[in-house]
């Protein structure tokens, strides 16, 4: 389009101009069956308080967050037998590891009925989840895995259970961007899901929509309308919820009254924990870093070291106790400075952990500890210190590592480091 349609703008306009552009321009963005479309912004709310801030006094949808796989799904009818495509959330073409999604898609859309409202194309978007027909339940995420491949293969398995024939692979729609000749994105979403209601047929256990609730915070009802819905969610182990502006666009460049409006807020069930919910918590030792010049730009600190920390568990913490044994660590996940770490406690160890570096040897170990890797696991260190810190680490529940038996917090944050413990 830069090329075509918005050529015609400046590339800095006058200031005067600005709005009435934008505004002018945004009219032209349309989705395109078969390319990729971006994501929204995406904020997080770090408090009820913070929360209250971001939404306003507006109108607001709050939808369950699940635990699932994005999926962003192109159906073109005139191109079967490839009539599905779906792209992930990093944009990958991941229609062929996804095959055994596409007859729940195409059930679920009506392809081939009469009563399908579909007529020629169409861009909806969802949540792959695994279901328990055994439980009536939507799975833990990390039972996904041995469901679906990567590229043709079962990655990180070796540890989990054969799939069971109760278990299925099932979809959550929560928007439609195109249907047929006509571009949803500049619709309201509240307009959209009314698109997305008559398009999608639910079945039960194999597709549905998501599920939302509408909150008007002009008033005090809002905010005490969040809080219940919000412990009802915990409640029944949901990984959280997402805050959706109900009279926004999908891409709401610029609002009417001129102001830039955020249009997604994500509110996960671990930054909440002064709304009636528990966080999950836990001590580990940072044992390492490494340094990735990709995010450097990105990362607003110096002296800039690291950009990213290991953490680590002791596997021989009582042999050590007892005997003074060497320790032995199990790396069990890596932090980025962008990400995961607050920047005080970014820049205070990037410093700190500069004169605690020891020599790694060619076998991964040093002269102060050894380490061990999880089977399958990617990214290494380049670093290790002598003295790891202790940080306590805020998680969104627990997970099954990939190829391992046991659990580690997921999305897994550093909250605060612990000077005074080692």
């Amino acid at each position: 389009m830069l090329r075509g349609e918005l050529s015609c703008y400046p590339t800095v306009p006058e200031l005067s101009e600005q709005k009435p552009m934008r505004l002018e321009a945004a009219q032209k963005l349309r989705a395109i069956v078969g390319i990729k479309v971006g994501r929204p912004t995406f904020h997080k709310a770090w408090s009820s308080k913070h929360c209250i801030q971001l939404v306003g006094q507006q109108a607001w949808a709050a939808e369950v967050k699940y635990d699932s796989e994005y999926c962003e799904i192109h159906v073109d009818l005139g191109d079967a037998p490839n009539d599905i495509r779906i792209f992930s959330k990093n944009g990958k073409d991941a229609t062929a590891d996804r095959r055994p999604l596409h007859a729940t898609i195409r059930q679920a859309l009506r392809i081939g009925r009469s009563d399908c409202k579909l007529k020629k194309k169409c861009i909806v978007l969802g949540e792959m989840v695994l279901y328990s027909d055994r439980e009536k339940r939507i799975m833990p995420f990390s039972k996904i895995r041995k469901h679906i491949s990567r590229s043709g293969s079962f990655i990180g398995t070796l540890q989990d259970s054969l799939p069971h024939e109760w278990e299925h692979l099932m979809i959550v729609f929560f928007d439609v961007l195109v249907l047929d000749d006509e571009s949803t994105l500049r619709h309201c979403l509240q307009d959209r899901r009314k698109i997305l209601r008559g398009l999608v047929h639910v079945v039960p256990g194999r597709s549905m929509r998501s599920e939302w609730t509408l909150l008007d915070f002009k008033t005090g009802n809002g905010i005490t309308d969040l809080k219940q819905i919000f412990a009802r969610n915990l409640a029944e182990r949901q990984e959280g919820l997402v805050l959706k502006s109900l009279h926004a666009p999908y891409f709401p460049l610029l609002s009417e009254q001129g102001h830039r409006q955020a249009g997604f807020f994500i509110k996960l069930k671990d930054y909440l924990g002064n709304m009636d919910g528990e966080q999950d918590l836990g001590d580990f030792a940072v044992i390492g870093a490494s340094f990735d010049a990709q995010v450097v730009p990105r990362i607003h600190i110096k002296p800039l070291h690291w950009t990213h920390f290991y953490l680590g568990c002791c596997l021989n913490k009582d042999a050590v106790e007892r005997t003074g044994a060497k320790p032995e660590f199990m790396v069990l996940a890596s932090l980025s400075l962008e990400k995961c770490i607050p920047k005080s406690d970014a820049k205070c160890m990037n410093i700190q952990s500069y004169v605690r570096q020891s020599a790694l040897r060619e076998n991964g170990s040093t002269a102060d500890f050894d380490i061990r890797y999880p089977k399958g696991y990617g990214s290494r260190m380049t670093a290790v210190f002598k003295e790891p810190f202790v940080a306590e680490i805020l998680g969104g529940g627990l997970e099954k590592l990939q190829n391992e038996s046991f659990e580690m917090l997921r999305h897994p944050r550093i909250k605060k480091i612990h000077h005074d413990r080692t």
